[in-house]
């Protein structure tokens, strides 16, 4: 090293820390608490809603399985009132899991009364 000459490092001698990666929050995309709009009245609501869906429909699958079991009924009945009473469930999950969002629980509960009422009718129509 005389002469001022500057020092290069051996490549080999050189240690690099490593890299370490920021943890990933086992939550997802969304990181923080977000209340549902509205608050407690509203799942209030939602549930209630929900609950009375749930009893007309039991009510109406009732009389509907009596009718069945007395053998009265056409035949395409039991299959139409699956098709609609699984239709309602579905839609009543969704807008009870839904309840974030602004408008997609009244939406989903609307389309679920239209289903249990097409059930409602049919089944009321029967001899």
């Amino acid at each position: 090293m005389a002469g001022g000459a500057a020092r290069t490092a051996d490549p080999a001698a050189v240690t690099v820390p490593p890299q370490v990666a920021p943890p990933v929050p086992a939550t997802g995309r969304h990181r923080r608490y977000r209340p549902a709009p509205g608050g407690s009245r509203r799942m209030l609501g939602i549930c209630g809603w929900a609950t009375a869906l749930g009893v007309v429909t039991l009510a109406a699958a009732g009389h509907g399985t009596a009718q069945v079991l007395t053998g009265v009924v056409p035949s395409w009945y039991q299959p139409t009132t699956a098709g609609l009473g699984g239709a309602g469930l579905l839609l009543a999950g969704s807008a009870l899991t839904g309840h974030g969002r602004r408008a997609l629980p009244w939406l989903a509960l609307s389309a679920a009364t239209v289903t249990v009422g097409l059930s409602v009718g049919l089944t009321a129509a029967l001899p």
